[in-house]
């Protein structure tokens, strides 16, 4: 049987193990097209090459983005802005409330989907 309590308080909290692996290798993604986007540059394959840096800046983002810039690991608060505005009152774009609407779903959900 599925015990949702441990699964949740376990492996799915916040900066536990799957937050933290995720980011890792997201992080690790990101490199892996930097470098790969190196070796088109020098086959001259420029809009490979670039497409690439571009899938590698998001990864980077998408991992930053994941243990919210560091936050609770430097243990820096956030500025007003974010209290105001973040549903979690975190240093992140990904949990932003603008005009009451939850960014996440609306942006990424949508526009990732698709992408």
């Amino acid at each position: 049987m599925w015990d949702q309590e441990f699964f949740y308080g376990t492996y799915a909290m916040e900066d536990g193990f799957v937050e933290y692996g995720t980011a890792f290798c997201l992080l690790l993604s990101a490199f892996v097209l930097a470098r790969h986007a190196i070796s088109l540059w020098g086959r001259n394959a420029m809009l490979a090459s670039g497409l690439t840096v571009l899938y590698a800046l998001l990864f980077f983002f998408a991992s930053g983005e994941e243990i919210s810039w560091g936050q609770r690991i430097f243990g820096w608060s956030s500025s007003e802005f974010f209290l105001e505005n973040n549903k979690q009152a975190e240093t992140n774009v990904h949990n932003l409330i603008v005009g009451g609407t939850n960014l996440a779903k609306s942006l990424f959900g949508v526009g990732l989907t698709t992408v």
